[in-house]
């Protein structure tokens, strides 16, 4: 084939390479404003909407006397630590939205102003699971499995939707030879849509126990 027509055959194909790689960019370009529009109007009306009163029946009030509290000696200073967290961690005030919701859907559910408290609230759910995880986590490194269980059931029972207290869960069933309590764990999961839902955290979860049960 003669150069010159290589050279034109060449530059065609570019051309149209670039008219495609315009005609993309530009779509791209339109569907990233349109979308950005739209969240802004939905900010826009939701900053707008009336106030409701926060439903009594999504509050979490602790019940600290399933908690397996009692005084640490000085040379369970990290313990003691823990334990008080957690217990700070159940003085304040908590709520848990199932299935969770966006800021928009919250403020449009319950008004702009009540944004900040309903937040607020959900972190210290979170807050409170983490400060138990973290405490039957140090129980569990001082083989107190019992202790450990009874938390770590606490924080499964409030479907935390991070996995720490799940793994040290089948941990302590592991190190305990309780398989039959793992397959209990791994069913309870199977059927919680909260947690079926969170797609990378049911992953998670579940191929952990099934590296236990294996």
């Amino acid at each position: 084939m003669p150069d010159f027509i290589a050279r034109y055959i060449g530059l065609a194909a570019f051309l149209v390479f670039a008219i495609i790689f315009k005609f993309v960019i530009t779509r791209t370009g339109r569907s990233q404003r349109e979308s950005k529009d739209k969240l802004f109007e939905d900010e826009r009306s939701a900053n707008f909407s009336r106030v409701q009163a926060i439903p009594e029946g999504i509050m979490y009030t602790p019940d600290v006397s399933k908690l397996p509290v009692r005084e640490y000696t000085d040379e369970e200073k990290k313990l003691r630590l823990l334990q008080e967290r957690a217990l700070a961690a159940a003085s304040k005030p908590m709520l848990r939205l199932d299935p969770p919701m966006t800021n928009i859907e919250i403020k449009r559910a319950f008004g702009a102003t009540n944004l900040e408290i309903m937040t607020t609230r959900e972190e210290n759910y979170e807050l409170y699971i983490r400060a138990l995880s973290n405490w039957a986590g140090e129980l569990i490194s001082r083989d107190n499995y019992e202790a450990a269980e009874i938390i770590l059931k606490i924080c499964i029972e409030m479907n935390a939707l991070f996995f720490l207290p799940y793994s040290l869960l089948c941990d302590v069933y592991e190190k305990t030879g309780n398989k039959a309590a793992t397959q209990t764990l791994r069913d309870y999961i199977n059927k919680t849509e909260i947690i079926r839902n969170n797609e990378i955290l049911f992953k998670k979860i579940s191929d952990y126990i099934r590296v236990k049960l294996s």
